[in-house]
């Protein structure tokens, strides 16, 4: 393959992925609202929420005093503003595959129990 065509590739890549974070970046407090609303009548709600609110600011506490060790130096900030970013990000998908999680494995058992 030609070098023109290894670059032109690498370029589309690099745009794919930044119109996957953008995606993610606008769809992160839709997940948020549907994690919440999925799991407020379970019991475990306020689990739930307490150990994502300590999460949310261990991963600030980490960003704020921390972020030096993965983004090196970083004069302007947006390192650190983007590893905050990316955190709160993860936290919420994550929430929200556990909250999934919970409210199918709860309709599975609701199911089981009306078959029988």
């Amino acid at each position: 393959m030609p070098e023109s065509e290894l670059k032109q590739k690498s370029k589309n890549q690099k745009y794919k992925m930044e119109i996957v974070f953008i995606i993610v970046l606008f769809m992160s407090p839709f997940l948020l609202l549907s994690t919440y609303l999925m799991t407020a009548r379970r019991k475990s709600f306020w689990k739930i929420f307490i150990v994502h609110t300590i999460a949310f600011a261990i991963y600030m506490t980490f960003v704020i005093n921390y972020s030096k060790l993965l983004t090196g130096h970083d004069e302007y900030g947006l390192g650190q503003i983007v590893l905050g970013i990316l955190f709160v990000i993860t936290d919420i998908i994550i929430g929200f595959v556990h909250g999934l999680y919970i409210t199918l494995k709860n309709k599975n058992i609701k199911t089981r129990n009306d078959v029988r």
